[in-house]
């Protein structure tokens, strides 16, 4: 994970190939066994394992995992790991739809309850990250009296250093980042920068994870006027180091967002949004923002005001046509993706609250989320 050069150590990456096969090859006997004991006609999880998802198709076994909406508080049960088949076929129907057929987009566009209580728990000052380090360090200390720290992840103390590092990566953004009205009359590409190590880009995006690579590409395809805005991922602060960002502000059309001003407040400033996965394509959709997809697998990509990018030259491509797109199509594809969403997933409001204080309910939202896959196989 070469963005995140401040996390601790993976004991695993060091071994040796032979070792690696032999562990990978370790987790498909394990799960070949247990499906030769349970012999199951349909999988249930709440992300899809990798591992699993292959034996699973070999068998012809049913595989569903419980995936994010990206829309309030929605989710859908995906039967593809990287592809969100139930998305992408809502969305090629509705494409074939006239626009007069579609309903209207109408609602607000806000932060999850579940994403914003995680995030309002981070600790920026440095008595916070004390305190976050003091308590991660502890939790190291009874996992290794417990016996259940696992055996080749993290070397010990695993995080602490990073919530100490936190604050001070905090300062120096706050210090540098831009404000809107510092930026007003200026064209703005914005890139919400990813957290590392996160399942959602490594899993969802083999192909690409290199968020440097993408930046470099956006910033040789703008013209003079144009500058791109970096918003640092609220979690990742203490996760790269300080000249990371500086080595990015050498391009002479970057600039750094500043911490307190939220994601959404960029995307209606910009006239294109860039990323690999994550919530802020659909929500650029949804505001009539085009966008650089520069993940091969994302279901919006069939959408007409995104354009999936690989490269410089298709990213150059990409942004030149994007420019030209006429309002009309803004609306089709904003319409496309609301009803395309709401087509292919159901409402399961605090489930994202799981392990905070909403722990009790876990019951309850496992049958009602069940209960809505089982009146869609029936």
């Amino acid at each position: 994970i070469i963005n995140a050069t401040s996390i601790p150590k993976v004991k695993r990456s060091s071994w040796s190939r032979q070792k690696k096969i032999e562990e990978i090859l370790s987790k498909f006997y394990y799960y070949e066994d247990l499906l030769d004991r349970v012999k199951p006609d349909v999988i249930l999880s709440i992300m899809h394992k990798e591992v699993l998802d292959i034996i699973a198709k070999k068998r012809g076994i049913r595989y569903y995992a419980l995936t994010e909406a990206k829309f309030s508080n929605r989710y859908r049960w995906d039967d593809e790991i990287i592809t969100s088949n139930e998305l992408r076929r809502a969305i090629s129907e509705n494409l074939r739809k006239k626009e007069t057929e579609l309903s209207e987009f109408d609602e607000d566009i806000s932060t999850p309850e579940g994403a914003s209580l995680l995030q309002s728990q981070v600790q920026y000052s440095y008595l916070g990250g004390f305190k976050e380090s003091v308590i991660s360090f502890l939790k190291e200390i009874y996992k290794v009296i417990r016996g259940s720290r696992k055996k080749n992840s993290y070397h010990f103390p695993g995080w602490t250093t990073s919530h100490l590092k936190r604050p001070y990566i905090y300062s120096y953004i706050s210090k540098i980042g831009k404000k809107q009205n510092e930026l007003q009359g200026q064209k703005i590409v914005y890139i919400p920068m990813h957290l590392e190590p996160e399942v959602s880009l490594l899993s969802i995006s083999p192909e690409f994870t290199n968020q440097f690579e993408m930046i470099a590409c956006v910033s040789k395809s703008l013209p003079a006027d144009t500058i791109i805005v970096l918003k640092e991922q609220p979690n990742a602060y203490g996760s790269r180091p300080k000249w990371y960002y500086q080595k990015l502000q050498e391009m002479g059309n970057v600039v750094i967002a500043h911490p307190k001003v939220p994601s959404i407040d960029w995307i209606k400033m910009s006239n294109i949004v860039a990323t690999i996965t994550g919530t802020v394509g659909y929500e650029a959709i949804l505001l009539k923002k085009a966008v650089l997809s520069f993940g091969k697998n994302q279901a919006i990509n069939l959408l007409p005001t995104v354009k999936y990018c690989s490269d410089y030259a298709s990213t150059l491509s990409a942004y030149n046509e994007l420019i030209k797109t006429k309002e009309i199509t803004f609306k089709v594809s904003q319409k496309v993706i609301y009803n395309s969403i709401l087509n292919s997933s159901f409402a399961l409001k605090d489930f994202e609250l799981l392990g905070n204080k909403y722990s009790s309910n876990a019951d309850k939202l496992a049958i009602q989320s069940t209960d809505l896959l089982m009146k869609k196989l029936s």
